[in-house]
């Protein structure tokens, strides 16, 4: 699998490409892209495992306290933070706030393709 970004760079845009290797977390992925892009230094997936794992297991981790999935779109990005549907499209934020489990349960699966099962 591939992962790619793009980003700004003194008015000029980089795309940097990844390569995923099987068994690797996509979350260890953007962790390794996502610097690479402010500095443009080729780094190995392997070099980013100990903040993947804090990220993925620290309960002083951000991602381990709340509910949030986040996927890049081709004109911007999607996230669900919470109860919060974040949408960026080519560079305009819209943010509503969701009213309830089951409307949240809707947001994931539309725009992740996830479904979560209710709780009793």
């Amino acid at each position: 699998m591939q992962v790619w970004g793009t980003s700004p760079l003194r008015s000029s845009t980089r795309r940097v490409t990844a390569t995923i290797p099987v068994g690797i977390p996509v979350s260890a992925a953007i962790f390794a892209v996502v610097p690479s892009l402010s500095r443009l230094t080729p780094r190995r997936l392997e070099e980013f495992s100990e903040m993947c794992h804090y990220h993925q297991t620290s309960p002083e981790s951000p991602f381990t306290k709340k509910r949030v999935c986040s996927r890049a779109t081709p004109d911007g990005r999607i996230t669900l933070s919470e109860m919060k549907l974040i949408t960026t499209r080519n560079g305009r934020r819209d943010e509503r706030l969701l009213k309830s489990d089951d409307e949240w349960r809707v947001a994931l699966r539309d725009h992740f393709g996830m479904q979560v099962p209710e709780f009793a």
